[in-house]
């Protein structure tokens, strides 16, 4: 049933990726820097690519990493209904992220240039093979208390960590690659994608403390001191013990 629901969100994010790339390839450029013609650039194909790659590894592949962090609270309280949501959701997040950065390299294959001599170009190869190597280290995870569970998730939060935050990299090129090529600034943008990354960057760093957040306003129990491992006797309590303040 796993499989099938997984094959299922394949076939119909494809559908749905097609519908997009149909969609925004529109209008295409008609001016650029100081009145030069740009129309040897295939600017609504550029945007294609841009729109797609933002929506894979700008948004959905953070998304998706924020909630295997909550699946670990969830787990944490025991909760293992939750825990199991919280990972099908994941990994059907990164199955769409995928599929988006699968369209958005097709595009750039197809409808660009791609002679490598550009540091986007460079780090969008090195990226493809990240966004490949994090899912399916993701399919072989071994069970919990296996010996080959510590490798796999280290390896796993390696490559998934790199590729976003190679990703986020890449957007800021690719955005600066379109400001040389249209002439056209793209700030508003810029900015938008930086407080974007900055909500991320927030949740995912805040969300664990949440719950240390809740308990701080709530009473605590005094707590004996040990000494050696073991509880003092009442009838053995010294100077040394009685002054200390409860914590």
């Amino acid at each position: 049933m796993g499989n099938l629901s997984i094959f299922s969100a394949f076939v119909v994010t494809l559908l749905a990726h097609c519908v997009l790339v149909a969609q925004a390839a529109t209008e295409p450029a008609t001016g650029g820097a100081a009145g030069e013609p740009v129309e040897h650039y295939p600017f609504h194909w550029i945007k294609v690519h841009g729109w797609l790659m933002w929506l894979g590894m700008g948004l959905l592949m953070p998304v998706a990493i924020v909630m295997v962090r909550f699946s670990q609270q969830a787990r944490a309280r025991g909760d293992l209904k939750t825990v199991r949501t919280l990972v099908y959701a994941h990994i059907f997040i990164q199955v769409i992220a995928v599929l988006a950065v699968i369209c958005s390299a097709v595009v750039a294959i197809m409808k660009f240039d791609n002679n490598f001599h550009y540091t986007h170009e460079r780090l969008g190869l090195a990226l493809w093979i990240l966004v490949w190597l994090a899912p399916l280290v993701g399919f072989i995870r071994p069970d919990h208390g296996m010996k080959s569970r510590p490798a796999w998730y280290a390896a796993h939060w390696l490559f998934g960590t790199a590729g976003v935050l190679l990703g986020f990299y890449n957007i800021y090129t690719g955005l600066h690659a379109y400001e040389l090529m249209s002439g056209k600034s793209l700030r508003t943008l810029n900015i938008l994608f930086s407080i974007q990354l900055s909500i991320v960057a927030f949740i995912y760093l805040t969300q664990d403390r949440y719950q240390y957040f809740k308990e701080q306003g709530r009473f605590s129990k005094s707590v004996t001191p040990m000494y050696n491992d073991q509880k003092p006797k009442d009838e053995g309590l010294d100077a040394h013990t009685q002054g200390l303040p409860n914590v």
